[in-house]
Formats: C-alpha cells, sequence, structure tokens
C-alpha cells in the first residue's frame, strides 16, 4: 500500500514578483547580455505602513511585530529575492536600519543593505515603511548600458551610451495581480508533469535566509 503513495507534490515559493511580464523582460534583458557586464544595483521600495490595508489596524498587523515576523527585511523580501534572481547568491551581506519613524510598532521600519558577490555586482537595497508615496523601483547599471524599471510609473526602460532611451515595456506589463494566476498556473502544471516549480521551495528558503543574514547584520550594527 506504501507503495502506492505518490509523491510530495510539487513546491512553490511565493515570490510572485518573478512571475511579472515586466521583470521577466528586465531579466532577459540582463542575461541577453544587452548591458554589458552589470557593475551596480540598485532596489528600493517603499510605502507608508498605515496605507497598506484599507480598514485595518496596522498596529495589529504582523508588520509592526517582531513577534510575529515583521519589519521590512523579512516583510519586503521580494526585493532580496530579486537581486538573488538577478544575479545569483551573494557573500557579503550588510546592513543598517531601525526604527526611525512615529510609527507605533516594535520593527525596523528602514534599512539599507549592501550585498557583494565575487565578480560583482555591488547592489544596494533600500526598504521602508515611511514613503508617503509608495515607490518600487530598480535600476541596474552595466558597462554598455543601464535599465531602470519602476512598478508605480509602469516603466521599463534601457538607456544606452548617447542618451538612447528604449522604452521595453507597456503598462499592462505591470499587472501585479495577474501574478498570482501565473503562479497558481506554474505550480498546477508543475504538480501535472511530475516536475520542480519554479521558484521552487528551496529556491525561497535561499532568499529567506538572504533576510536573516540581512536582518543579523542590522541588529549586530544597532
Amino acid at each position: 500500500m506504501l507503495a502506492s503513495i505518490a509523491s510530495p507534490p510539487a513546491t512553490l515559493s511565493g515570490c510572485n514578483l518573478r512571475f511579472l511580464t515586466s521583470v521577466r523582460r528586465l531579466r532577459n534583458e540582463i542575461t541577453s547580455g544587452a548591458i554589458g557586464r552589470p557593475v551596480r544595483a540598485s532596489f528600493q521600495v517603499g510605502q507608508w505602513l498605515p496605507d497598506w490595508r484599507n480598514g485595518t489596524d496596522y498596529r495589529s498587523g504582523y508588520g509592526a511585530s517582531t513577534r510575529l515576523g515583521g519589519g521590512v527585511v523579512l516583510d519586503l523580501v521580494h526585493e532580496l529575492d530579486a537581486a538573488r534572481w538577478l544575479f545569483g547568491e551573494f557573500d557579503t551581506v550588510y546592513a543598517v536600519g531601525g526604527h526611525y519613524s512615529r510609527l507605533e510598532i516594535d520593527t525596523e521600519d528602514a534599512a539599507a543593505i549592501v550585498l557583494g558577490r565575487r565578480g560583482g555586482p555591488a547592489v544596494a537595497v533600500g526598504l521602508d515603511y515611511a514613503s508617503r508615496t509608495p515607490m518600487r523601483r530598480w535600476e541596474i547599471v552595466g558597462d554598455e548600458a543601464s535599465l531602470e524599471w519602476d512598478l508605480f510609473e509602469r516603466r521599463l526602460v534601457l538607456r544606452r551610451r548617447g542618451g538612447q532611451e528604449e522604452s521595453l515595456a507597456s503598462p499592462d506589463d505591470f499587472d501585479v495581480a495577474g501574478t498570482y494566476h501565473a503562479a497558481m498556473g506554474e505550480l498546477v502544471d508543475a504538480i501535472g508533469a511530475n516536475r520542480d516549480a519554479v521558484p521552487d521551495l528551496t529556491d525561497g528558503l535561499a532568499s529567506a535566509e538572504l533576510a536573516i543574514r540581512a536582518n543579523e547584520s542590522l541588529r549586530a550594527a544597532a
């Protein structure tokens, strides 16, 4: 009877921004060599925490509680996951941050993280719960060109030498709600094909480990 039990189903990490069309296009530009060798990258995200979920008291949410796993480093892990997905694993992790705003929380509301790896690029990640205007903006600088991605401006631009600019995405390529359907589709397909989903649990755990390393660095620097 035990021999007939199917193997465990596929797992899927909740890194839904990987399914965003504009983000996949950005990654394709990097891997195809369109910007040359990446030398520097910046990932910036922030939003005023009380505005996150209308009709709820931010002070009772998980983001406000260290015990519940809140704080910008763990909460806004998508930027750290994106850095791994685009460039690989990092050897160096250094972070500073803390609770600097008037928010009534016991977690850090801002953090600046530096990531380094052999051969580059040098990566800076900025996270906060304080931006009154929501922002999610990434910049990838290569030795041939650069890429700028902005979720709220719905813009992905390739900038070449001489000031040449090329738009690589349309507004529909920034549909975050659609990423959840795409992610579920990937999981269902993986189960049906008896293969691993992408990103799987192991991949997600690696991003979580990077966030934990950043948090440990932040606590040590406090």
